[in-house]
């Protein structure tokens, strides 16, 4: 049975905050799933909670569209038989797990079938072997009772359930045995869930179906973990620790928060790099996933033409190649040719232009008994960086400022020997008005290979002892912002905001 997600038509937008607490419990223990829409939508659902109780009527229509979809082959009355021995009853027994025993329920045969392939192929061995019984061995981490549920939900054409937690309970049972109706219906059903019970659930039915596959049975969840990761420039360090299947589900995402292609490969190269004698082999893979003729020509030069020298598996480095001089092609042609160039996108990418600039705000703390504040490397669209506020003239306390040095991480970003990096940077205070002004101006000077780290040794033109008087020390306490861009000759970096 090929089943489809839910549908668009009620969908709301999803930018909503994540959500670990989902389901509230209830004195009623059954919850029904007998209704969602007839044309599915793999990235938009309404929100199970707040739809639920400001839309009741659409909601109720809703689940019931997605149900009557999912069972489709199922006759609709069949839950006066749950339970009971009819002519034609079949047995399935859970056999649990160690010395517990094993449990017996009664299902009409038809019912197997359209539960999903794993059991339509145990259905079929038994019944060629005239056999009325099948036998099904639960792991040890599942209930029988789950299980069960998952089979009734045939005959009920619902899903019972107390609260989010046995929701998801008998998501993974189903999965595990990739009875895909039930799956569906549980997502459709689930709010937002934490990001390790969201790719646990969602690894689980990519390991049982064919490739794909698991982003249209589980489009809540998908957007769920996609929501983590959409911003390239601050991954979490749990993108390290992805199955290859959910980094291309990442990856090649149309809507990242990027404003050039830089970060897709950056991120792609990172996670390679994390465990690269095993992951070289995705090389092939991934990188169909980046959209090349959109990487910076700096970046293709520096970044991606040095990693065509490192120990990748044949093919894979043949289509790195293979891209790289495209996108090379589409970068040096002039502009009347520039189209004609152009090699055909596998992802219609759409990019953020506000993120040219970044804002990255610095709270400093204990502001008199600092000498020296490091922050955290940090991404800027595909470049690390780490900066440093330290104060000079150490031995001269009538002469101490306090300097600012941003430095390029060459290793971090897979620079080599030679490059070029055209960054600008200025770093704003926030005085007790409240708003950011500009202490130095912006710097434009390019970070090169002989030249990797900028700064002012006096970033405020303030002696020490009068800056912790000023306006931009208050209560101890001074809060900087960062902001960084890149430049260029013809096109000097946006105005600070």
């Amino acid at each position: 049975m090929s089943a489809q997600p839910p549908s668009s038509a009620l969908s709301q937008d999803r930018s909503r905050p994540h959500q670990a607490s989902g389901v509230p419990s209830s004195a009623v223990a059954k919850r029904s799933l007998s209704n969602a829409s007839s044309n599915p939508s793999p990235t938009k659902r309404p929100h199970t909670d707040s739809f639920r109780k400001s839309h009741p009527e659409a909601f109720a229509k809703a689940e019931k569209e997605l149900t009557d979809r999912l069972l489709a082959n199922c006759p609709s009355q069949l839950g006066h038989t749950w339970g009971k021995k009819v002519y034609n009853s079949f047995s399935v027994v859970i056999v649990l797990p160690g010395s517990a025993g094993s449990q017996t329920i009664l299902v009409q045969p038809l019912i197997l079938p359209i539960m999903g392939d794993t059991l339509k192929k145990k259905f079929d061995l038994v019944v060629q072997d005239d056999k009325n019984s099948l036998t099904l061995n639960l792991p040890p981490e599942f209930e029988a009772r789950h299980l069960i549920l998952c089979f009734k939900f045939f005959y009920f054409r619902k899903i019972e359930y107390s609260d989010q937690e046995e929701l998801v309970q008998i998501l993974k049972v189903a999965a595990f045995f990739h009875i895909n109706p039930v799956v569906q219906a549980c997502d459709f059903l689930l709010p937002r869930l934490p990001v390790d019970d969201a790719i646990g659930i969602f690894s689980s039915v990519q390991s049982g179906n064919p490739s794909g596959q698991a982003s249209t049975l589980l489009p809540n969840i998908r957007e769920s973990i996609v929501d983590i990761f959409r911003d390239l420039d601050h991954l979490p360090e749990k993108f390290l620790d992805l199955h290859h299947s959910l980094v291309r589900m990442i990856l090649e995402t149309k809507n990242l928060r990027i404003s050039t292609e830089n970060p897709v490969f950056c991120a792609m190269r990172r996670w390679i790099h994390h465990d690269f004698d095993i992951r070289k082999l995705y090389l092939e893979e991934l990188c169909d996933c980046v959209v090349f003729h959109k990487i910076q020509k700096n970046y293709l030069l520096d970044v991606v033409d040095r990693e065509r020298h490192m120990a990748y598996p044949p093919k894979g480095k043949s289509k790195l190649v293979a891209k790289l001089f495209d996108a090379m092609r589409h970068h040096v042609s002039g502009d009347t040719l520039r189209h004609m160039s152009m090699p055909p996108a596998p992802i219609l990418r759409e990019y953020d232009s506000s993120k040219f600039v970044a804002f990255l705000p610095l709270k400093l703390e204990g502001v008199s008994g600092m000498s020296s504040f490091s922050s955290k490397m940090f991404c800027f669209n595909g470049y690390y960086f780490s900066m440093t506020l330290r104060k000079s003239d150490q031995d001269q306390r009538d002469k101490q400022t306090l300097g600012f040095y941003l430095t390029l991480c060459v290793s971090e970003s897979g620079l080599g020997k030679s490059f070029y990096v055209p960054i600008a940077f200025d770093l704003e205070t926030r005085r007790s008005g409240g708003k950011f002004y500009s202490n130095r101006g912006t710097n434009y000077s390019p970070f090169t290979s002989s030249r990797t780290g900028w700064g002012f040794k006096d970033a405020f033109g303030k002696p020490w002892m009068e800056l912790l008087d000023s306006p931009y020390c208050q209560n101890d306490q001074m809060t900087l912002r960062l902001q960084i861009s890149f430049f260029s000759k013809a096109q000097r970096p946006p105005s600070r905001g």
